[in-house]
């Protein structure tokens, strides 16, 4: 059975974060992992000398970690005792980032989750530096909930493109879930004025590769001009989208786009969760 990955911190956000998993793995039939990594401080010289102990910090954290996993299993029982979600914990020492990636490696995950620590989930991706290790070291999309969010009903979600090639597979996997959970797809296509000719060969290529899905709840959009974060932004809000899902390009399109003072202004109280794909994502 797959598993949703859970990254916890054990703060508020992260617990609001694990709440929703839960709700998306009674929809997807999968199982949840929740995980929690520390790193040790490292030993001051006067202290070495002396009799070693074990570590009373990863304990303390173990002890957390459970007392978070019997919240989670208690709260799904009083939601629906028929079908409770198979919730496990693990802890380890370590980078977030790196430890994540070997988790991926040896587990069945489906996607990672995390908590958007203050403000939006977009000042989490574009300001966190340990969910950008996250995404950059994971090959599985992630998942950022911001604390107002709630996903006990996904029935929107937009894909915001360009037409680069990953997205297809972004797009792919998308179409899955959405067939699973029944939430519908607005495609937005951000076209930024520009002095070169749009890539039309890259459109017909998306498209054609879309309809071969063979799913009906799509539908496109686009977004022109200067000022489009605003627009998406105003149509994330208009059209009720539950996600914003998106590739994220290190040093690319969005990465530049959503990176300028104007745009980090606009986005920083769009509540949103938001669904990245790392570019090395590949469908299966």
């Amino acid at each position: 059975m797959k598993q949703i990955l859970v990254l916890t911190d054990f703060s508020d956000n992260a617990e609001h974060a694990a709440k929703n998993a839960v709700q998306l793995s009674k929809k997807l039939h999968t199982g949840l992992l929740l995980y929690h990594a520390y790193e040790m401080m490292p030993i001051d010289p006067y202290y070495a000398s002396l009799p070693y102990s074990p570590p009373l910090y990863a304990s303390e954290e173990e002890k957390r970690l459970k007392l978070l996993t019997e919240t989670l299993k208690n709260n799904d029982v009083e939601l629906e005792a028929d079908s409770p979600v198979n919730i496990q914990c693990m802890i380890g020492e370590g980078h977030l980032g790196e430890n994540v990636k070997e988790i991926i490696n040896e587990k069945n995950i489906a996607f990672v989750v995390m908590g958007a620590s203050s403000g939006s989930a977009f000042d989490h991706l574009l300001e966190g530096q340990e969910t950008l290790k996250v995404i950059n070291k994971s090959n599985l999309p992630v998942l950022i909930i911001p604390s107002h969010t709630d996903l006990k009903e996904v029935k929107k979600v937009v894909f915001a493109t360009n037409y680069e090639k990953n997205d297809i597979n972004a797009l792919t996997y998308l179409a899955d879930l959405a067939r699973t959970i029944g939430f519908t797809i607005d495609i937005i296509h951000i076209d930024v004025y520009k002095s070169k000719e749009p890539d039309l060969l890259s459109e017909i290529v998306f498209k054609r590769y879309v309809n071969g899905l063979n799913f009906n709840g799509i539908s496109y959009h686009d977004i022109k001009g200067k000022d489009v974060v605003t627009r998406l932004n105003g149509f994330c809000k208009t059209s009720d989208a539950d996600i914003l899902a998106m590739v994220h390009y290190h040093q690319g399109f969005f990465s530049q786009l959503f990176g300028t003072s104007n745009a980090k202004k606009e986005l920083a109280h769009q509540q949103k969760a938001l669904f990245i794909f790392p570019p090395n994502f590949v469908s299966e």
